[in-house]
Order: C-alpha cells, then sequence, then structure tokens
C-alpha cells in the first residue's frame, strides 16, 4: 500500500489493525507491517506488533506479511527488493492500493503498478495535484500530475471508477457549498452523521464575530486579486 505522506501511511495502518482488532481477527494484526524508518512511536502505543523488529531486512517483512504499508517514496526506493520477492513475470502482490493517490505523481504510479496483479487509486482528483516547482514541459507531465489525470472518464468509466459521495467532515452548509462547486452537487453528509447529536455539536463553533450557527459566511473583497501559478490558485493583492 504505497501511501502519498508519512502521517496517511501511520493512519492506514493504525486503521486497519483496528478494523481488525474489533473483527476480532487477532492472528492476522500481526501480518500487518509497516516498512519505514520514520514513524510517531507515540501512535505505536500498544500495537508494536506493527513494526518490524529492528535490523530485519525489508525483504523477509514482506515475504512474512500480508498487508505492509509504506509511502510511495519508500516503495519506489524499495523497488529492486519489491521486485524480487516474487518469481520472474510475476506480480509480487495481489492488490497494490494507492491512498492520497492525488498527491502520487504518474511517474511514480506507473513505475509501481506492475507490483500488483490488480491496482486501486483511493483519493480526490479534485484535491491538489503532486507538488512540483520544476517548469520543464516533461516534468510537469510526468511528476505534476497524479494518475488520475489519466483516469477514465464519462462513459468510458464505467464500473472502473466509483464516487463515495458522503461525508462527515464538514458541517451540511460546508459540504454543499463544496458540493456544489466541485462535485456538481453530487457530494452530502452521511446518514449516521445526520443523527448524530455529538456530530453536530462538534461543528457549533463561534469563530469571532461569526455566531456558532453561521458555517459558512462570505466576506466580500474590494481590492483586486490575482492568479498565481507558484499558488495554484488566486492571490489577494496586499499592497
Amino acid at each position: 500500500m504505497p501511501i502519498a505522506d508519512i502521517r496517511a501511511a501511520i493512519e492506514a495502518e493504525l486503521a486497519i489493525d483496528k478494523a481488525l482488532q474489533k473483527g476480532r481477527r487477532e492472528r492476522w494484526r500481526p501480518a500487518v507491517q509497516r516498512l519505514g524508518s520514520r514513524f510517531d512511536a507515540a501512535a505505536y502505543v500498544g500495537r508494536a506488533h506493527l513494526l518490524p523488529a529492528p535490523g530485519t531486512p525489508s525483504a523477509q517483512v514482506l515475504r512474512e506479511c500480508r498487508l505492509a504499508t509504506m509511502t510511495t517514496m519508500r516503495a519506489i526506493f524499495t523497488l529492486k527488493t519489491l521486485r524480487e520477492i516474487a518469481p520472474d513475470d510475476e506480480a509480487p502482490f495481489d492488490l497494490v492500493v494507492f491512498d492520497e493517490a492525488s498527491q502520487v505523481s504518474l511517474v511514480h504510479a506507473l513505475a509501481l503498478m506492475p507490483l500488483g496483479r490488480a491496482r486501486l487509486f483511493a483519493g480526490d482528483p479534485q484535491q491538489l495535484s503532486p507538488v512540483l516547482r520544476s517548469e520543464e514541459r516533461l516534468a510537469r507531465i510526468w511528476l505534476g500530475r497524479s494518475p488520475f489525470a489519466a483516469m477514465p472518464r464519462g462513459d468510458a468509466a464505467g464500473a472502473a471508477v466509483a464516487m463515495l459521495d458522503e461525508q462527515s467532515r464538514m458541517a451540511e452548509p460546508i459540504g454543499a457549498l463544496v458540493g456544489d462547486l466541485f462535485y456538481d452537487g453530487a457530494l452530502r453528509v452521511a446518514a449516521d452523521a445526520w443523527t448524530s447529536a455529538e456530530w453536530a455539536r462538534a461543528r457549533a463553533r463561534a469563530l469571532g464575530d461569526i455566531p456558532q450557527d453561521v458555517h459558512v459566511k462570505v466576506h466580500r473583497i474590494t481590492r483586486e486579486g490575482f492568479w498565481s501559478a507558484k499558488d495554484r490558485g488566486p492571490v489577494l493583492d496586499r499592497q
């Protein structure tokens, strides 16, 4: 499971372990392993089984585990080892999942895709693409775009693309604004969030002179702004 950043890799692994624990699949929990030299020790309190023993070679970890989580860059730097854990011409993994895939560059995805018999890209095509400073044309094509830039669209998408149209992060007015602007109104609050008083209380917060029951406030700007290629969006001229 190559993931865009370290924090996301940690959260994904912990979520999998918690799901196995909740489902009483205790014997499978040690088969989930995290590859990488950087991790938040506090996040693994009581879950040390998710981390390989110090000094254990990556190849040994990969052969013995059922699911490995790592950042995309770790997977790229470990690519030779990943390829060698299976016989020639065979994909070493049943499934390769790219989480936070909008931040994975197209060239890195193409390099890692052959590792799996099947591939799954999870993420949001509307989020920012991979961070890139170079202005070179080829760099922008291969490093500045994510796999979502090449995904099937319209009638060609078929069953290959699925939109998760429920969210429980944003209050309904904010979610509606985001949904209308970027998702053609298809995004909605999940049913279990609607019925949760605790969920509603957590989103009722005052901000300055804005009452806690106002989730969206339009602040009109009279000065002209400009489009910033560096910031990839409109910027208010402060002068």
